[in-house]
């Protein structure tokens, strides 16, 4: 079948207009022009005559469905770590009735469309997230672990010092040197 064909095949069933929003969503998720037709056409049923699936620019394989948008006032005074993107998205990504409006952010709102259309990729990229995070905190643990271990310490040689420097104060009540009996020469004997 043609290219040709296959467009007037759409056209004439009606889903033409699905098509090219198909093909839209998969360009604005990195598929190049060619790449959002092919996988789109695969999509709809035409089979890709290089035999080549469609991919993102990063590798990955393209989106299978359609991206909800939202508008941008629904995200007005949001704002999100990435982290916590993550987070939301792998805690929301299975839930049917989440919407645009419960994300933290619209960077977790698109990140929760594209988890949903390739969630493989999401779960990857998630995994070496939480990895990295887990690697951090046992770091800060251990080093929190350093420093109350050298405070303590620290805290131990001071009052050793304080007890050595108050046993053996070598001055009197009055911050004079301390004299024993007998250590005092008189000038001229």
């Amino acid at each position: 079948m043609s290219t040709e064909a296959f467009t007037q095949h759409l056209k004439d069933t009606g889903k033409w207009a699905e098509f090219k929003a198909r093909r839209q969503a998969l360009e604005m998720h990195g598929a190049d022009k060619k790449e959002s037709w092919v996988q789109a056409a695969d999509d709809y049923g035409f089979k890709d005559f290089t035999g080549r699936p469609a991919t993102t620019r990063s590798g990955g394989k393209a989106p299978a469905g359609p991206i909800e948008g939202a508008a941008a006032d629904v995200f007005e005074g949001k704002s999100s770590s990435l982290r916590a993107d993550f987070q939301w998205v792998y805690e929301h990504i299975a839930v049917e009735d989440v919407g645009p409006g419960d994300a933290p952010s619209a960077g977790a709102w698109g990140l929760l469309q594209f988890a949903r259309n390739d969630t493989r990729t999401f779960y990857s990229e998630w995994m070496k997230m939480a990895a990295k995070a887990d690697d951090m905190d046992a770091i800060h643990r251990e080093r929190v672990e350093d420093a109350a271990r050298a405070t303590s310490e620290i805290t131990q040689m001071l009052q050793q010092l304080g007890a050595t420097v108050l046993e053996g104060d070598p001055e009197d009540s009055e911050g004079e040197p301390a004299v024993e009996a007998g250590d005092v020469h008189e000038s001229g004997e």
